[in-house]
């Protein structure tokens, strides 16, 4: 799983950085040289977007999304390990699903061959992020999994050396 983080750094990171260039030159040539280029905007967006989705994954495997736990705080740890895993398991469902149609999406754009208004980009190629995404947080929800597993053993053992003890 370590290769996988350090694959979605080394493309999360440019493609941010590139969007943030191509922004910056955007701005220049229509403020400064009063000469837009159209397809500024769509490079933009597709870079960032592209670098968002890849960081769903690295988010969740760093635990860094956004999380509400006012309840789940004051739950007993059986009940928290419950839900944890009931949310690892919609996880999983959301991400196959993100997958599946991700793929159906590609295959559509692909037959059609539709371009991109001003870059010309191939529709196909702008929706490989959908199940690239999918795929990225199912390895990630799956690593989830095994570390809720992994996890319960050593709590299992820590709880039987407490009461050896």
């Amino acid at each position: 799983m370590h290769r996988i983080e350090m694959l979605e750094k080394f493309i999360m990171v440019p493609l941010f950085l590139t969007g943030m260039c191509v922004s910056f030159f955007g701005v220049i040539m229509r403020y400064i040289f009063n000469s837009p280029v159209h397809w500024v905007e769509e490079i933009f967006s597709l870079t960032l977007v592209w670098a968002i989705f890849i960081g769903f994954s690295t988010a969740l495997k760093n635990n860094n999304h956004i999380a509400l736990d006012l309840v789940y705080a004051v739950l007993p740890k059986k009940a928290q390990r419950v839900l944890d895993f009931i949310g690892y398991l919609l996880g999983i469902a959301f991400s196959i699903f993100f997958l599946y149609y991700g793929t159906l999406m590609v295959i559509e754009a692909f037959k059609i061959g539709g371009v991109s208004l001003d870059a010309r980009i191939p529709l196909w190629i702008t929706s490989l992020i959908m199940p690239l995404t999918g795929l990225l947080l199912l390895l990630a929800y799956i690593e989830k999994i095994i570390m809720f597993f992994k996890n319960k053993g050593q709590e299992e053992e820590q709880n039987d050396g407490i009461l050896a003890g």
